[in-house]
């Protein structure tokens, strides 16, 4: 019996930890990009790091080794396929709590301020519902504006989304198994051509 409620206890306690939220708050303005993770109630700052931390890597910090060139345009097309099947699973469980953008088009001359007024709520009104299709959206905020009298445009966005941490973890096993698939794969095909040169 003893064993039954200790059993009980644990899967109690993996169902609640499984439903802690994780997630990312995100905010640019003029002052810079703030990047801040979530979990639960808590947040860490990720970026930009506090400063004791940048001292202390400074120190430990070690010549650079030659590292080899990658491909980062071939590494995108052939992992973002397994990315996007895996985030589509999750659709509409991915929950973007806050998105607020205030966008103010602006340019030397008054014509390419107008043009890029016009630009930013054509492509506003493209991706949102896109947006609001895929992902569950509690608050949104989108505003956008034009000045003739600046020089250059501005933009401030403030946004935060997250998923369970359950949901987290199916997301993290489904990429995993991706590219282990990917990469076995690519190992074969690496092998194949060595046997038939031998085998001639």
């Amino acid at each position: 019996m003893t064993a039954l409620v200790i059993l009980a206890a644990v899967a109690a306690a993996l169902v609640l930890l499984g439903q802690v939220r994780l997630g990312a708050a995100v905010d640019y303005a003029a002052q810079g990009l703030r990047l801040r993770i979530r979990v639960g109630p808590l947040q860490f700052q990720a970026y930009p790091r506090p400063e004791k931390q940048k001292k202390r890597k400074a120190k430990k910090k070690e010549p650079d080794k030659p590292r080899e060139k990658a491909a980062p345009l071939a590494q995108l097309r052939r992992y973002l396929p397994l990315v996007a099947d895996a985030a589509g699973r999750l659709r509409r469980k991915i929950r973007i709590d806050r998105f607020c953008l205030d966008f103010t088009a602006a340019a030397a001359d008054p014509a390419s301020a107008a043009l890029l007024f016009g630009g930013a709520n054509a492509a506003v009104g493209m991706i949102w519902p896109l947006v609001e299709q895929n992902f569950n959206v509690k608050e949104r905020r989108i505003r956008t504006r034009v000045d003739f009298t600046a020089q250059r445009p501005d933009a401030a966005l403030s946004a935060a989304a997250t998923l369970t941490a359950a949901q987290a973890l199916s997301l993290a096993l489904r990429l995993a198994v991706g590219f282990w698939k990917e990469q076995s794969q690519s190992s074969a095909g690496d092998k194949a051509p060595a046997r038939q040169k031998e085998a001639v």
